[in-house]
């Protein structure tokens, strides 16, 4: 990726493998100077216990792990809300998640005020609903439907949607050789979104003595009423899975 191009990586990390409304982090602040570019990628469901840079030593990340190798990571972070448009609330207009009050000084606007080309793609729809009343000069919705497992990794929807945004990074690659600052956020459902990683990934996970991995695409909610075991490890499996495909698709999308 160009050098001038910064990534700010935004992990939302699900206490548990949890709803939606599990708790997340990290919110971001990022600050352009002139002439530069910035993608912000957002990650839903992203546990930091999952992460080798946060102790995982189970299954490897290692995609992630380079990434984080070249970052600043957050050791400790209060979050002040476990939903989505709390969290933006926090991001974008700069006040705690639960104050509803209209602020003048939404980060979106400031960007388009100095003249920041801005692009917001995210595959959700409640997302790319609120953008309408923000000053993005592009926004897309790129949805992935999946009622089954993949039988490959690039056939997975989360990989079918960071090629989707590879595909449009050459249009806003142009800002960047017109030297325009300019800022991508990608925002994905990630591991809210479908569990339809490979079966035969999650079988790579197991031991011989391990039970099958268990066959299901819905992400699951929360895990509090599971009082089996093998149960319990085949859904941290199926994560495992899944972050296998998030790291495949960081690496290749870096």
């Amino acid at each position: 990726m160009d050098p001038c191009v910064w990534l700010t990586f935004v992990a939302k990390i699900a206490a548990g493998v949890g709803s939606r409304c599990s708790s997340f982090s990290h919110s971001v602040i990022v600050v352009l100077m002139k002439k530069r570019h910035v993608i912000c990628l957002v990650v839903d469901g992203l546990r930091a216990s999952a992460l080798g840079t946060y102790g995982n030593t189970s299954f490897p990340t290692p995609q992630l792990d380079a990434m984080a190798s070249r970052s600043l990571v957050v050791d400790w972070l209060w979050a002040d809300s476990p939903l989505l448009d709390g969290f933006y609330r926090s991001v974008w207009q700069g006040q705690h998640a639960l104050r509803q009050a209209q602020v003048k000084d939404h980060l979106i606007q400031q960007l388009a005020d100095v003249g920041v080309q801005q692009w917001l793609i995210s595959d959700d729809t409640w997302l790319t609903s609120q953008s309408i009343a923000l000053p993005f000069d592009k926004t897309l919705l790129l949805e992935t439907v999946a009622s089954q497992s993949a039988e490959t990794i690039e056939d997975a929807g989360m990989a079918q949607l960071f090629y989707e945004v590879v595909l449009h990074l050459e249009e806003w690659r142009n800002l960047v050789e017109q030297d325009e600052s300019s800022m991508l956020w990608f925002h994905t459902s990630g591991l809210m979104g479908p569990w339809d990683a490979p079966i035969a990934l999650r079988q790579s996970l197991l031991d011989e003595a391990d039970p099958d991995p268990l066959e299901f695409v819905n992400a699951p909610g929360e895990l509090r009423d599971l009082d089996d075991p093998d149960e319990i490890y085949a859904h941290r499996i199926a994560y495992a899975a899944q972050m296998a495909v998030l790291d495949t698709c960081v690496g290749a999308f870096m």
